[in-house]
């Protein structure tokens, strides 16, 4: 990718870098057509990024999710060129733009040429995004008798209870076993994982692979949602700490530095110690 000015001081973009290298140990069948495991993957030379991430595209046949924290530091590469060519605010906004909209700033940018203005439109993007955030989805759908299949109540299977009664118990899906009373800390995303000490209580609406590093430090986990076979649980279980998942309102509910229960036999939270 060219530079934009005479400035030299900002390093090769690593998404362009390795573009007229064939990425290295990738099996290919006698077509030229990349193998892996009896699988066929188009030719990745079709894709203007196939020099960063083809090799972690292919390992990720096996491991699915290999390559993304990749991508991600090659899409803030991008994002922080764009950023110096005036097309958007800041470099994660990068990851509100569509994927055609990304590749045409990377082939403008590598030809040196004067990138579409999306900063507008990433920014209504995010602005949308944020008051998506705040709206909590039914249970089930429809609304009305949504938890009923072929006439057989299955709303205790639902990934998140409704119908909590007030005061200071929260009921939800016992995923791990065990009883421990700590300090809550509620955590909406990646950009507050500095906010989980060792000992704390995680509580989240969700988690995925991408929060596990919190489960080391926590003394046990309430979600929002979740179930027997969610992230939450499977983690909890192997960290061999409590879980209650599936609640709907603990993240409304439960505030960071309060002192909760959570009872992961009887799937029960509550707040307040007992």
């Amino acid at each position: 990718m060219k530079e934009h000015g005479e400035s030299s001081d900002v390093p090769p973009c690593p998404v362009h870098e390795r573009r007229n290298r064939p990425p290295a140990g990738i099996p290919r069948d006698s077509s030229g057509e990349v193998v892996r495991k009896g699988a066929v993957i188009a030719d990745p030379e079709s894709c203007p990024f196939h020099g960063v991430f083809a090799h972690e595209l292919v390992d990720a046949l096996a491991d699915v999710g290999l390559g993304w924290p990749r991508l991600r530091l090659m899409l803030r590469e991008v994002g922080r060129r764009m950023v110096a060519a005036g097309a958007i605010a800041q470099p994660d906004d990068v990851f509100c733009l569509k994927r055609e909209e990304v590749e045409a700033a990377a082939r403008a940018l590598d030809a040196g040429q004067p990138t579409e203005d999306y900063a507008r439109v990433a920014a209504a993007r995010r602005a949308t995004q944020d008051i998506e955030r705040k709206v909590t989805p039914p249970a089930a759908l429809p609304i009305k008798g949504g938890a009923r299949f072929l006439g057989i109540d299955v709303s205790r299977w639902l990934p998140a209870r409704t119908g909590q009664t007030s005061g200071n118990v929260i009921k939800g899906v016992g995923a791990s076993p065990g009883r421990v009373m700590g300090v809550a800390r509620v955590i909406h995303g990646p950009d507050e994982f500095d906010q989980m000490q060792p000992g704390d209580i995680l509580v989240a609406k969700i988690t995925t692979p991408a929060w596990t590093a919190l489960f080391a430090l926590a003394s046990g986990v309430v979600t929002d949602v979740g179930g027997l076979l969610s992230h939450s649980s499977i983690v909890a279980r192997e960290y061999h700490i409590p879980a209650v998942l599936g609640t709907g309102v603990a993240t409304e509910r439960v505030g960071s530095g309060q002192r909760i229960t959570v009872d992961g036999d009887a799937g029960v939270v509550t707040v307040g110690i007992t």
